[in-house]
């Protein structure tokens, strides 16, 4: 019934991607190899700018160790002493990066250079050496000769093994360029080779899939959606086939042939449910009757609600007469809770001649506290101008910080001029007259702040008097919360009373309050008894109205079925 697969698509499939699989391998070896010698060439490249930079740095340290040379020279004192610390250093970077350098010595004739630069640097170092010990010695004449001459030909002698090395340097950087440029155009012709080859081949293998496979697809989607339209009058294409197509041809044979099968069954059916139609319907019409009988049942039921309805008519009776019941013990305990009022009007009385009592002391003793805020108004001014004065006394710190600054950097600046000498000479004049200038300003800005704190002492002395005013004001008051005390004793006495009173009521209140709770009580259960009422009047309604309608509903169904 099936044709038997004896040659795979899939077997089709995994030869022409394995082909390409062996292709793409060997054109990312190939690119991993060249990819390698690039990298190579490349940390040589490295290697040489790593050289050529420090080489720059040894000449940048030489140029450093000659102008502090030239500045240690000219110096003097401290100055002196900075700039031969700052010597120290240099030195010191230049052995380091001497020793960076030394590690990236290769071949004898770079040794050579290098030996050359080391004998450079080791001559230059000992003219400065000679500069440093003359000026040590008092003979600033002879190391100025020195500095001017024997130096500056030792550091160009310097200068000029450094180029050599760096020359030496960049050749060799130059031909690992020109190298990686070779390796990188030489890949990049194989790799075009490569990519050319794997998409011709790609092309080939799309064109014979779409030949052999894509083509006998679409005719058996042509045959698929024929049979999907119940056409079994079809032939079925490429049955011949050994492959997956020719497995797919057989199957459409037989469901072709089911197809056949399934449109006579259908035939069959369609009588079958004509008989099994005048059945349902009788059967139908045995139920309706069955539901109208039912209908009895629930009339039964709403007269059942009815009964309800009447009991809670009679619950709602008996509250209202609870209700008036506790209505009128609560007219009698209000009456009681007035005569108890009255009691608490006079004591209030009582209390509110004591209360004016206690308002007399009380203006007094405001009078007084008036008199005290005064005190603490004037303190304040006296402050104030304490605080303003404070103020003035760091204005003028700050301007004799300002002072102190201006003369270090004229004071640096004679030293530089007392330094280079010779027609520089006359600006020491400039600089000294600037510098006594300032002194003068410092002097003044001195007084002033004298003034200031006189200032400052006679604001503080009179706070300390206005102070001892508040204190004084403070113990009258005192006297006066006193009285005050008294009259409160006697607004005690009284509160008594009133609290004697208050209690009477509290206990009339407490009946009033549970004749009260009862009414509430009956009026809830007279309300509640209502909504039950209500709620059933409606449901019956609604019930009523919901049955008849799928009453109707039902059998208009039932009958049109």
């Amino acid at each position: 019934m099936f044709a038997k697969v004896t040659q795979s698509i899939r077997a089709k499939f995994a030869l022409a991607f394995g082909v390409l699989m062996v292709l793409s391998v060997a054109t990312g070896a190939f690119s991993i190899l060249k990819l390698n010698e690039v990298s190579a060439i490349g940390r040589k490249l490295e290697k040489e700018i790593a050289a050529v930079s420090t080489l720059g740095d040894l000449s940048r340290t030489s140029q450093t160790l000659s102008t502090l040379s030239f500045l240690e020279h000219y110096a003097t004192g401290d100055q002196r002493a900075g700039f031969a610390h700052e010597s120290s250093a240099a030195r010191s970077d230049f052995s380091k990066s001497w020793s960076q350098y030394t590690a990236m010595v290769s071949g004898d004739e770079e040794g050579k250079l290098a030996s050359d630069l080391r004998k450079a640097w080791q001559h230059f170092l000992a003219v400065q050496e000679e500069v440093v010990d003359l000026d040590r010695a008092g003979l600033n004449a002879e190391a100025g000769q020195v500095l001017m001459s024997d130096l500056n030909d030792e550091r160009e002698a310097f200068y000029g093994a450094v180029r050599k090395v760096q020359t030496y340097r960049q050749t060799k950087a130059q031909s690992a360029a020109a190298q990686a440029a070779r390796v990188n155009s030489s890949a990049r012709v194989w790799i075009m080779i490569a990519m050319g080859s794997l998409t011709a081949f790609c092309v080939l293998v799309g064109w014979t899939l779409t030949v052999s496979i894509s083509g006998p697809i679409l005719r058996m989607t042509n045959v698929m959606l024929r049979l999907a339209n119940h056409d079994t009058n079809i032939t079925v294409p490429d049955t011949g086939r050994k492959d997956e197509i020719g497995g797919m041809a057989g199957a459409l044979n037989v469901f072709k042939d089911k197809l056949r099968e399934t449109e006579d069954l259908r035939a069959s059916q369609a009588a079958l449910e004509k008989d099994m139609e005048r059945q349902r319907r009788a059967e139908i019409a045995r139920l309706a009757q069955d539901f109208e009988d039912a209908i009895g049942n629930i009339v039964k039921a709403v007269s059942t609600s009815a009964a309800d309805l009447q009991s809670s008519a009679q619950t709602l009776s008996a509250a209202a007469e609870e209700t008036s019941a506790q209505s009128a013990a609560v007219e009698s305990g209000a009456k009681l809770a007035a005569d108890n009022v009255r009691s608490v009007a006079a004591a209030i009385e009582e209390l509110s001649a004591s209360a004016r009592q206690v308002g007399q002391q009380v203006s007094r003793s405001g009078d007084i506290t008036g008199a005290a805020v005064d005190q603490a108004m004037r303190t304040r001014t006296v402050i104030d101008t304490l605080s303003q004065d404070a103020a003035e006394v760091e204005s003028v710190v700050d301007l004799i910080n300002a002072i102190a600054q201006q003369t270090n950097l004229l004071a640096l600046n004679a030293t530089i001029e007392a330094a280079r000498a010779g027609e520089a000479g006359k600006g020491f004049a400039v600089v000294a007259s600037e510098v006594k200038g300032l002194a003068s300003q410092t002097a003044k800005s001195t007084s002033t702040i004298g003034v200031s704190i006189e200032k400052m002492q006679a604001s503080t002395s009179q706070a300390v008097d206005e102070i001892g005013n508040i204190e004084r004001t403070i113990a009258e008051v005192n006297d006066i919360a006193s009285s005050i005390t008294e009259a409160v004793s006697q607004q005690e006495l009284t509160t008594a009373e009133i609290s004697r009173n208050v209690h009477e009521v509290s206990r009339t209140t407490v009946e009033v309050t549970r004749n009260i709770n009862g009414v509430t009580m009956a009026a809830q259960e007279s309300s509640e008894g209502a909504l039950r009422v209500l709620n059933a009047a409606q449901l019956l309604a609604q019930q009523s109205d919901r049955l008849k309608g799928e009453v109707d509903n039902f059998l208009n169904r039932v009958r049109a079925a």
